[in-house]
């Protein structure tokens, strides 16, 4: 049991509460059960306390102001997980069967379909949804694709710079974050009392995008690194399953980067080989370059990166507290 104080608990009840109602009594079974099925099995569900804490760090009032932006959100995530699922022929997701193995990859599809035209849904019934918030919604959305795309790209290739790297988890993970973290301000319309200018709430906007992005890079390389060092019971994934799926990893692109000629070789082939032991082999490879530690800095960068852009928030560091608190407990609890 997590001891949050007692107004981030509030705010995280809240989320959670609200993400209750992401559940379908609709007809036919077969496409909504799906659904189902995937929010029964909660997961970390940070984007929703993201846009909450957001919101009452520049000053919202009233959390269910954000139900429908959180659900929209929530539904969004969800939707593109799904189709992950499809695309990798993924097995585990929360420590269960994904639904492409648990019913098909048809129903997988269609019902990750009907979860993205629900999240518009929720977001255009939002009384605050603004034109704005909508364009950004669907730049985010769309970002979302081409990063998957990417990746599922450099699958097929044997060398991957590291800026491309990063160019694509922007995209690919940090796009979210980014929005649940921004999609606040793109309505003054929750802030009627607010000494908040438009001009005040685009400077803020902008950082909390900067904010997004930063964090999104750090989940991913703890998610490239946990998939091969965490333990299956925690992540709920199979361990090895980036190197099963020949996923160009952080660690793996940093391995080419600072491996030798013959290093780079043996790493590419093996990498792209069938051997049952090469998650071992890849290990064992890794150990020697000092990968492990090389994922663990750069992860203590960018930690130290996001609480920089925080303190250059001008508000009142008592607005910071709660986001300071939920940041720190995500960040720290894998490591």
């Amino acid at each position: 049991m997590t001891n949050y104080s007692e107004s981030l608990s509030k705010i995280i009840n809240a989320s959670n509460v609200i993400l209750e109602e992401l559940s379908f009594d609709k007809r036919p079974e077969t496409l909504y059960a799906p659904l189902n099925y995937i929010f029964s099995k909660k997961g970390k569900q940070i984007r929703g306390v993201f846009v909450l804490l957001s919101h009452k760090m520049f000053g919202g009032k009233d959390v269910n102001d954000l139900k429908d932006i959180v659900l929209a959100i929530e539904a969004l995530h969800n939707f593109t997980l799904i189709h992950d699922d499809v695309m990798d022929n993924a097995h585990l997701r929360r420590g269960r069967k994904t639904i492409n193995k648990n019913w098909t990859s048809n129903q997988a599809i269609l019902s990750g379909d009907l979860l993205l035209i629900q999240s518009y849904k929720y977001l255009l019934n939002s009384k605050f949804s603004t034109l704005a918030m909508c364009h950004e919604f669907s730049n985010i959305a769309t970002q979302i694709c081409e990063g998957q795309q990417l990746d599922l790209d450099f699958q097929f290739q044997k060398e991957i710079k590291i800026e491309d790297y990063f160019s694509m988890i922007e995209l690919k993970t940090a796009a979210l974050i980014q929005l649940s973290l921004s999609i606040p301000l793109y309505s003054s319309y929750l802030y009627p009392n607010s000494t908040n200018t438009d001009s005040t709430l685009n400077i803020y906007r902008d950082i909390m995008k900067k904010i997004g992005l930063t964090l999104g890079k750090l989940f991913q390389i703890q998610d490239d690194y946990l998939d091969l060092y965490g333990k299956e019971s925690i992540v709920g994934k199979v361990v090895g399953g980036d190197i099963i799926e020949k996923k160009k990893t952080f660690l793996y692109v940093e391995a080419c980067r600072l491996s030798t000629p013959q290093q780079k070789k043996y790493l590419i082939s093996t990498y792209d080989s069938e051997d049952r032991n090469r998650i071992n082999l890849i290990k064992e490879l890794y150990q020697v370059l000092d990968i492990q530690n090389v994922a663990i800095k750069k992860i203590n960068q960018l930690y130290k990166e996001v609480f920089n852009l925080i303190s250059q928030l001008k508000i009142e560091d008592q607005k910071k507290e709660n986001m300071i608190e939920f940041l720190e407990y995500i960040l720290n609890r894998n490591s």
